[in-house]
């Protein structure tokens, strides 16, 4: 299935277009950005399964401070959006690293000694692109050690109408079929229900059972509000 058949159908859950019409052009680009939009924003929320990546990166001996990312001294295919956890391995001795924004990282590091060993056990980072900045304390004297990084990466977005659908998930492929009906109900002035907002809800919520995601629970712009209770 291509990116324009899948767009046609949120785009026929809102009634823009009907059974044998043909979305306009301008309906598909406006369709196309915004499942582009909603593939980003997930990703930031971490509701992606394919995001989840496990790298190996090598541990310089004397050195904590690293980068990461596209050509980074640790290189990864895209630029990671948040590290979830990291191990540190050297010589059959393995060991956790407490994984801190950097803020949090600077707070705790204290070598008055300019200690080093064979394994960290804190690594900091940061937000800053296009390579996140790394630091690790203690500083390694091994330059055998290795750390084992999880985190998350964008989905790679769409470039063209053409391009093939290939959701890792069905229920993935669903929920992204009930949030582009709610956000594009909003952009082309259609009514957007309580049962629209109510399956675009239910749909994300799976959908972060099944992975690691982190899911607010706000409506789209221009959502109905569910109805407040009487005192």
């Amino acid at each position: 299935m291509t990116v324009q058949q899948f767009l046609y159908f949120p785009l026929r859950d809102i009634e823009i277009v009907f059974p044998g019409q043909t979305p306009s052009s301008d309906e598909l680009n406006d369709s196309f950005q915004t499942l582009n939009d909603v593939l980003g924003n997930w990703s930031h929320e971490g509701l992606l399964v394919p995001t989840h990546t496990l790298t190996t990166f090598s541990l310089v001996s004397g050195i904590s401070a690293y980068t990461m990312g596209v050509g980074g001294t640790w290189n990864t295919a895209a630029l990671p959006i948040k590290i979830k956890g990291a191990v540190a391995s050297v010589s059959g001795f393995t060991g956790p690293l407490q994984v801190l924004e950097m803020g949090d990282f600077e707070k705790l590091v204290s070598d008055p000694r300019g200690e080093t060993a064979a394994l960290p056990y804190l690594l900091g980072y940061d937000n800053a692109a296009p390579l996140r900045n790394i630091r690790v304390h203690h500083t390694p004297n091994n330059s055998a050690a290795v750390v084992e990084v999880s985190y998350w990466t964008p989905l790679t977005q769409f470039v063209a109408l053409t391009d093939t659908v290939s959701f890792a998930l069905p229920a993935f492929q669903q929920a992204i079929r009930n949030e582009l009906a709610l956000r594009l109900a909003v952009m082309f002035n259609r009514p957007v229900t309580q049962p629209m907002l109510a399956n675009a809800q239910a749909s994300k919520a799976a959908l972060a059972r099944l992975e690691p995601g982190e899911v607010s629970d706000v409506p789209a712009p221009g959502a109905p509000q569910p109805p407040q209770q009487a005192s």
